[in-house]
């Protein structure tokens, strides 16, 4: 249990950092204006009226592989439930996105990439990880027969 609890906190940690260094990228390559005040509303939303496209697909971008590598993060680290802790991260990243774009108007091809960029980033590691077990799985029921060749004959499938 605590490492799936352990998971989801260092997943959460990983994406925000991840989405804040990605960010600070954005900002430096497509800077502000100089008036724009980050404390006030009016002023963020006059500046995302006239932000150039890149500047949007930084925060995109950010937000996508922030969420990738902090639901892997969780996947790797949780132990019994790392489908549940990436879910968790990836619903945190999510709700922090819709969160954003509704306090902060955008246009709505950026409302579409980003709850399918999100979500997507979500799917993946989970995907992956349900692809590991299944085949860890596979592998495992493989051996036991193996082992035991007796023990699949009355399985009541029939070979021929």
């Amino acid at each position: 249990m605590a490492r799936n609890i352990l998971g989801f906190v260092v997943g959460f940690l990983v994406a925000g950092t991840l989405i804040g260094g990605i960010q600070r990228i954005g900002h430096h390559v497509y800077p502000p204006p100089p008036e724009m005040n980050p404390n006030d509303p009016e002023s963020i939303q006059s500046y995302m009226n006239q932000a150039p496209t890149g500047a949007l697909l930084f925060v995109l971008m950010a937000w996508v592989l922030g969420t990738l590598a902090g639901t892997y993060a969780a996947t790797r680290i949780a132990q019994t439930a790392p489908r549940g802790a990436a879910i968790a991260v990836g619903t945190m990243m999510l709700g922090m996105s819709v969160a954003m774009m509704l306090s902060i108007p955008v246009p709505s091809w950026f409302w579409a990439c980003a709850l399918l960029g999100v979500t997507l980033a979500t799917a993946v590691p989970i995907m992956a990880t349900m692809s590991k077990q299944t085949s860890q799985s596979l592998n495992s029921q493989r051996d036991r027969v193996a082992h035991n060749p007796q023990g699949s004959a009355g399985s009541g499938k029939d070979s021929g």
